[in-house]
């Protein structure tokens, strides 16, 4: 009886070794040795407004459209700047490593709020009274003001 059960054993080996070969099979069949990673988004090209429902909705999508303006203007991508953005050892280090100052970057990131708000309006999702309020709050507020209520997460 011992001995059958070093037979199943090695009967569960190799039907896990057949399924694994099948299932390689499969995938490079399908295609999945020409799997190449989606590129990063160009900032610079305009993206579809998503109309999405409700306040929180059209936060994200300003804040999608601010750092795609932001980083636009800084020539990096909107993930790099996000990432630099969430933290202030972040900002500080992105800073250091493009050779930029701090008023740079934020006249790069109001400029992306300008450009979110021209979204917002285009699109229809803000009117008249709230694109006069947001264009003031860009221009009078700190950039670290404006960004903690974009990005919560760098508190």
């Amino acid at each position: 009886m011992s001995g059958q059960g070093i037979w199943s054993r090695a009967a569960v080996l190799a039907a896990a070794i057949t399924a694994s070969l099948v299932l390689i099979g499969v995938y490079v069949a399908a295609g999945g040795a020409d799997y190449k990673p989606a590129s990063v988004a160009d900032p610079c090209k305009p993206r579809e407004w998503r109309t999405t429902g409700g306040f929180q909705g059209l936060m994200d999508q300003v804040a999608r459209s601010a750092a795609d303006g932001a980083a636009c203007k800084l020539d990096v991508s909107r993930e790099e700047l996000v990432t630099a953005l969430a933290s202030p050892g972040g900002r500080q280090r992105f800073i250091r490593e493009h050779g930029l100052s701090q008023a740079q970057v934020d006249e790069a990131v109001r400029a992306g709020l300008d450009r979110a708000i021209d979204d917002a309006r285009d699109a229809g999702a803000i009117g008249g009274i709230e694109e006069f309020l947001l264009r003031q709050a860009v221009k009078g507020l700190p950039v670290n003001f404006l960004l903690d209520r974009l990005l919560p997460e760098r508190k």
